[in-house]
């Protein structure tokens, strides 16, 4: 009997998936306009968090007690030490520079992971002072 249900369940389940995705091509066949959450390529999706600047010398510190993030810097007007990491920047081209890096905040690691860490920026721009 389980198996009865799970079975029709799954049917249902495919029959409105595809109903939906036959309204979709349809409605573009059509010429109507779909709306849409998902950002198109003309119209970049806005930063779901502002970028955070930096501004100091930029290290590659070897051993810390927080253990996150490949690179710091402290930021000359505040004070405070930012953990660094990024997919997008090749930070090791900067380090021992004085430079100007944009993050943003990653999630868990705001006000530092461990007692007494930097909080850690996911950085995607950083600029030579």
């Amino acid at each position: 009997m389980t198996r009865l249900l799970l079975g029709v369940t799954l049917m249902v389940v495919l029959a409105l998936t595809a109903c939906s995705s036959e309204e979709g091509s349809q409605a573009q066949d059509s010429g109507e306009e779909q709306e849409t959450e998902a950002p198109t390529k003309e119209e970049p999706a806005p930063p779901s968090e502002e970028l955070i600047p930096a501004t100091g010398g930029l290290e590659r510190p070897e051993i810390t007690t927080y253990m996150y993030g490949t690179h710091a810097v402290a930021d000359e007007a505040s004070g405070d030490r930012y953990a660094l990491q990024s997919e997008d920047v090749d930070l090791d081209g900067y380090v021992g520079q004085r430079v100007t890096v944009y993050g943003t905040p990653v999630p868990g690691y705001e006000n530092g992971q461990v007692e007494g860490g930097p909080p850690l920026l996911n950085v995607t721009r950083i600029e030579p002072v």
